[in-house]
């Protein structure tokens, strides 16, 4: 299975943006985090636990605060080949929950350990077929 085939569309907010803007995006998409920037240029990114650690706990006014001052800066990208085996390692090593895809330079969607995790068991699933079909039919050649 492909990263495009898991990946979504990602949601671009300018930076400008303040975080009540934003957060009003990620609830009427129904959306764990959004990338600051553009396709072209991502600056940041901001995600739900940026909206609680960062600006619920410590009282932000989120009218006038804005996104990013509170976003989480430089924003690791994975390549849109790679496999969901490395891309959970990634998530894993880094505790990234969210990642950026690229294709040539460009941000062309975003995977989530949520996306990986339910893949993962398809992904177990076929090399567990393919390798008990393999030793079932080595006894015939």
């Amino acid at each position: 299975m492909s990263l495009e085939e898991i990946m979504h569309k990602p949601t671009f907010v300018d930076k400008d943006a303040t975080v009540k803007e934003v957060a009003k995006v990620m609830a009427e998409k129904s959306i764990g985090s959004v990338l600051v920037g553009s396709a072209e240029r991502v600056l940041g990114i901001f995600s739900e636990r940026d909206l609680l650690v960062k600006v619920a706990a410590n009282d932000v006014d989120c009218n006038s605060a804005k996104v990013k001052d509170y976003m989480t800066a430089p924003v690791k990208a994975i390549d849109v080949n790679l496999s969901i085996f490395d891309v959970q390692s990634i998530m894993i090593e880094n505790h990234i929950r969210r990642l950026p895809v690229t294709q040539g330079g460009r941000i062309v969607g975003m995977v989530s350990a949520r996306n990986v995790m339910e893949n993962m068991k398809y992904e177990h699933l076929k090399k567990s077929y393919a390798h008990s079909a393999q030793e079932m039919y080595a006894r015939y050649w």
